[in-house]
């Protein structure tokens, strides 16, 4: 669970895939205001009461009394979401797009001097912003794919074309990823849907009507004639329709299957034989599966129904090429993935060379941002703050005299081990293996694209090898942090670090209430309703005595009931269950926080909570919040502003909560999780 970046819709995501949590997929995807754009301007316009320093301030909606001018400045804001992240993203965006352009400015003048990668990471760049000669191309990079597709006549032309990896790329049904098996630490092969919207959960009849319009639109700049673009757009739909109607973000009953046991599942497509050819299986015999992705294959699988299939493939095809084709394909593109969450039209995309290097070659633009931005000393700094946090932590563990002593040695064992990864992973890609051909050389965007998916691919194939190291994989330029309870290890991506009110300079409790609460909601994932399941290394067994397994429930059941069915908005209201993990980590890292303010001489509470105010920040379209609330795993911004420092005893020695105010909560209810 990721705490803070969101999975854009229609998004071409490389990832080695682990059970991950964290702050805030896909960017981190909390700070939702819950109410609408109209609704926040009425309310801030009506001039919120100034701050008056070292006086009890009367609190009806902290949210807001701390974020009311920043909503005004940003009512009209562009695209389907944005917040403090967003405007983190956009600093780190704009640092590292200068840095490309001064590598395109020398490789112009002294093209000898740039390294291999950087020569490879510039012609990446200037083939994504020469719209002049992607427009000369039109969609010459993909007439060789749709015109294998075009040739089929029958499934098993169909799955010939599935066993090519590159081509496979685009294939929607199923794709092949490496992912460690927390029942016993090994690395396997797992299979996956991949719908051509990017999303694992359904869409609304609306959206669906977006979705099959922009296939429309595509096919035909792709040269389709109308009618034919038509028939595309409807098979591609009813056949997604089916692919999104799993669920797949809720489904958890994956398991290994060999031959026989896939088979008996799925007999009309070889899925080992597959990917035993594309090299997923050399020293492995079976595939993580869930069976009712296995079933459904089944069911599309028939001769009667190749056309749809085929134009389902043609679409994919179209649709993950569009960004870096045409103009015109690229706008349509982004149209539609804004109409799809309630945004309108779309905007000149000034970092459009900086997004496509970073999706193939992120860790050489991460490890250029450490050295130059992040930095020795801010390392040693965060892993000093850990090292606090993990001993605040461990003092609550040792303290919860309702767990045996067994469970809280282990628990302390647990959180000892448990490793910082600051910055960027251990293990990174090896870009000297990549290629990538300019456009004198023949080469094109999608070529060197398809070229960067076999690169990963092999990547994640070296997992498989007998002597392969652990590797804990993210990626360090989103900004967010994570923990993964497979490996037992938590990472503090390089774009988090940077944000404002991080730096070396800022006061401990700003840096407290952004990096260290950030820091403690990571290292709390290994102790909330998912974490808890897992070992000291990384092995889903269970730890816990039936006595103290039954205290915890009552415990973070507790926090689940409290948020049940609470109101986001008039027709939406949160399901406890879906967010009681991700708000069990962050009532137990503010109570941590707490405890470390406590323990310093003049600590400043009110610049501590208004920094964590401010840093929860979010504005959305109501589209887009419906989605969040339907599948996100966080609570909104606005309530995970409101209705966490409200738990904290410290917020009412600060300010003044009206006891019939929304935001009071009488002592004895207030939640907590350790004590």
């Amino acid at each position: 669970m990721k705490l803070k970046r969101y999975s854009i819709i229609l998004a071409i995501v490389f990832i080695i895939a682990s059970p991950l949590t964290g702050c805030g997929q896909t960017k981190k995807t909390e700070n939702i205001s819950t109410e609408t754009n109209d609704e926040i301007i009425k309310e801030t316009e009506s001039d919120v009461e100034s701050e008056v320093e070292n006086q009890k301030e009367i609190i009806e909606d902290f949210y807001y009394m701390v974020n009311s001018q920043w909503i005004l400045e940003n009512k009209d804001f562009s695209g389907f979401y944005y917040g403090s992240f967003e405007e983190q993203e956009n600093k780190v965006k704009k640092t590292l797009d200068n840095y490309l352009k001064e590598l395109s400015n020398k490789y112009l003048l002294h093209p000898e001097i740039l390294t291999d990668t950087e020569e490879k990471a510039i012609i990446l760049y200037e083939q994504a912003t020469n719209m002049e000669k992607r427009n000369e191309l039109g969609i010459q990079p993909i007439e060789d794919m749709l015109a294998e597709v075009e040739q089929v006549t029958e499934l098993e032309g169909l799955i010939t074309l599935y066993k090519d990896e590159k081509i496979g790329y685009f294939n929607p049904l199923f794709g092949f990823r490496v992912e460690k098996d927390s029942s016993d630490g090994s690395y396997q092969v797992g299979t996956y849907p991949k719908p051509i919207c990017g999303q694992n959960g359904m869409l609304t009849e609306e959206q669906f009507a977006h979705y099959e319009e922009l296939v429309k639109q595509l096919m035909i700049a792709a040269g389709y004639e109308e009618n034919r673009a038509i028939e595309i757009a409807k098979h591609a739909v009813d056949t997604e329709r089916k692919i999104l109607e799993l669920n797949f973000s809720q489904v958890n009953n994956f398991s290994r299957y060999e031959e026989k046991g896939i088979v008996y599942l799925l007999n009309s497509i070889p899925l080992i034989e597959i990917a035993r050819e594309q090299g997923y299986l050399k020293n492995r015999v079976t595939i993580t599966c869930a069976p009712e992705h296995l079933k459904l294959l089944q069911e599309l699988f028939v001769e009667e129904n190749t056309e749809a299939l085929k134009d389902y493939f043609l679409a994919a095809i179209v649709v993950k090429s569009a960004p870096y084709l045409t103009e015109n394909m690229s706008k349509s593109y982004e149209t539609a993935v804004n109409a799809l969450m309630g945004a309108e039209g779309n905007k000149a995309d000034t970092y459009v060379g900086y997004k496509v290097v970073k999706l193939a070659m992120e860790d050489f633009l991460a490890d250029y941002y450490m050295e130059g931005y992040v930095g020795k000393d801010m390392e040693q700094e965060i892993e000093e703050l850990t090292e606090e946090i993990r001993c605040e932590l461990k003092t609550k563990i040792e303290n919860a005299d309702w767990l045996s002593v067994q469970t809280r040695n282990y628990a302390v064992k647990k959180l000892e081990a448990m490793q910082l990864i600051v910055g960027i992973p251990e293990k990174t890609h090896d870009y000297s293996i990549l290629t990538i051909t300019s456009y004198e050389d023949g080469g094109n965007l999608i070529e060197n694209i398809l070229n960067v998916y076999i690169n990963d691919l092999d990547f994640q194939k070296e997992l498989l090898e007998e002597e392969c190291e652990d590797v804990y994989y993210f990626h360090p330029l989103e900004v967010n942090a994570t923990y993964a309870p497979g490996y037992n290890a938590f990472a503090i991506n390089a774009a988090i670090i940077t944000l404002d009110n991080c730096s070396q300079e800022s006061k401990y409790e700003e840096k407290l209430a952004i990096l260290g609460f950030t820091i403690a909601h990571e290292i709390s994932h290994g102790f909330d309703g998912i974490g808890s399941n897992y070992t000291v290394d990384g092995k889903y067994q269970n730890w816990w005595s039936a006595e103290d397994k039954a205290a915890y429930r009552e415990r973070i059941n507790k926090v689940k009931h409290y948020f049940d069915g609470m109101e986001v908005t008039e027709n939406l209201t949160l399901v406890g269950e879906k967010v009681m993990n991700e708000t069990y980590s962050d009532l137990s890292a503010m109570s941590i926080c707490m405890d470390l303010l406590e323990k310093r001489e003049n600590s400043d509470y009110r610049l501590f909570f208004e920094t964590y105010g401010k840093y929860e920040r979010i504005a959305v379209t109501d589209e887009f919040l419906e989605y969040l609330v339907n599948y996100d795993t966080h609570l909104p911004g606005k309530i995970r502003v409101n209705q966490i420092v409200n738990q904290m005893d410290e917020f009412y020695e600060v300010y003044s909560v009206p006891e019939d105010g929304a935001m009071y909560v009488p002592k004895e209810d207030r939640l907590q999780v350790w004590e």
